[in-house]
């Protein structure tokens, strides 16, 4: 669940971001959360980090090469005052000189109306093989 007031809402939202999924590069994913939201629909978008979250080139370090797919619109399927978003995608590289992605963060963001929105069964698995 997330909580977001009024001004939160209205200025920079509220995010949550997942723990570090080992990712092949070229290869889809899918990210498939169910939401209860308020209008407007959470945004949710997935990161890519080349390297092992505990090498020694660790998420905090500054700008590491790294990847960033958004789906604020994703396609909405109802169920019983549940939505569920599915949102495919392929972690690339911002540039091909950039090391391949293999780490993935998926971040779950509400903005612009204040409210609860409940978060269930996400899921991000591999469909491409």
């Amino acid at each position: 669940m997330m909580r977001v007031s009024k001004s939160v809402a209205e200025n920079n939202g509220l995010a949550c971001e997942s723990t570090w999924i080992p990712v092949e590069q070229g290869k889809k994913y899918r990210f498939t959360p169910s939401t209860t939201p308020p209008a407007p629909p959470p945004a949710s978008s997935s990161r890519g980090l080349p390297r092992s979250p505990t090498s020694s080139a660790t998420p905090r370090t500054p700008n590491p090469p790294a990847a960033s797919s958004t789906a604020p619109n994703p396609p909405r399927k109802k169920n019983a005052g549940w939505d569920l978003i599915e949102m495919d995608f392929t972690p690339p590289p911002s540039k091909t000189t950039d090391p391949k992605i293999q780490w993935l963060r998926v971040d779950l963001y509400i903005y612009l109306a204040p409210g609860d929105v409940f978060f269930d069964d996400i899921t991000v698995k591999k469909i491409d093989e």
